[in-house]
Formats: C-alpha cells, sequence, structure tokens
C-alpha cells in the first residue's frame, strides 16, 4: 500500500484518507479474488473514494478483464464505480470503449453511457466452427 494520511475532525463526521499507488481486492464468497482495484491515487471521504488513474482486473473462471479509467468515484458499501471520463475494458474477447460509465464490482457489470465503441476478436472455437461448418 502506498503512504497513508489521515485528517480527523474535532465535529465528529467521518475521517478522510489519502492513498497513493495502491492496491485492493474483493473477494467471492469461497475466498478466491473476485477483482483487484489498483490506483495511482485515493481520496476517501467516509463511504465514498475519489480514484485516479484506475485499473480494474475483474476476474470470471479462467478469464480476466481490464477496465481503465483516468478517474471514478467509488462508493465502498455498494461496490459501484461511476465516472464520466473515458473507459476502456478491454478482455480476450473484446476492445470497449465509451464516455461516463457505472460500474458494479459486486456484480462485475459495467454500463458505458455514450460513444461506445465495440470491436469483438473472434475465438479460436469460432474460426474452428465456421470451418467444420464449410465441411
Amino acid at each position: 500500500m502506498g503512504m497513508i494520511g489521515f485528517l480527523l475532525f474535532a465535529n465528529g463526521s467521518l475521517p478522510q484518507a489519502m492513498l497513493k499507488d495502491f492496491t485492493t481486492r474483493g473477494l467471492n464468497e469461497d475466498g478466491s479474488v473476485k477483482w483487484i482495484l489498483k490506483g495511482e491515487k485515493a481520496n476517501v471521504l467516509g463511504t465514498r473514494v475519489k480514484l485516479e488513474q484506475v485499473l480494474v482486473t475483474i476476474f470470471e473462471g479462467d478469464s480476466t478483464t481490464e477496465i481503465r479509467t483516468p478517474s471514478c468515484m467509488l462508493d465502498r458499501s455498494s461496490q459501484v464505480a461511476t465516472g464520466s471520463n473515458r473507459v476502456d475494458v478491454r478482455n480476450r474477447e473484446l476492445n470497449m470503449d465509451g464516455t461516463g460509465f457505472d460500474l458494479d464490482l459486486s456484480r462485475k457489470t459495467i454500463f458505458i453511457r455514450k460513444d461506445v465503441r465495440i470491436h469483438y476478436f473472434k475465438t479460436t472455437a469460432d474460426v474452428l466452427g465456421s470451418e467444420q461448418e464449410a465441411n
């Protein structure tokens, strides 16, 4: 974990924390890693966290999906990150990008709001299936 600084308020409000070059993760019920979130900077404001230079890796079986964005706001209680910036999504089946998003880490879903572009890759199974159908 990087440098951590805390600022406690005399009026009893939640503490703030600043994290730099951090990594955190979410776990499945069986203890396996569900997702890993890395970033250059996090400003913790109670249950909400302002994240900068974010990379989220989501694990699903033997597949991984990487999601990158310059910044977003994470609600720690709901595990939903929202952003108005560009977002890039990559895995072995597709490249997708757009502007503005809602990323639900607990459900492993993302909604991209606008300017969405998707490039699908043919998998080996798709190519072999096409060749078998042609024969």
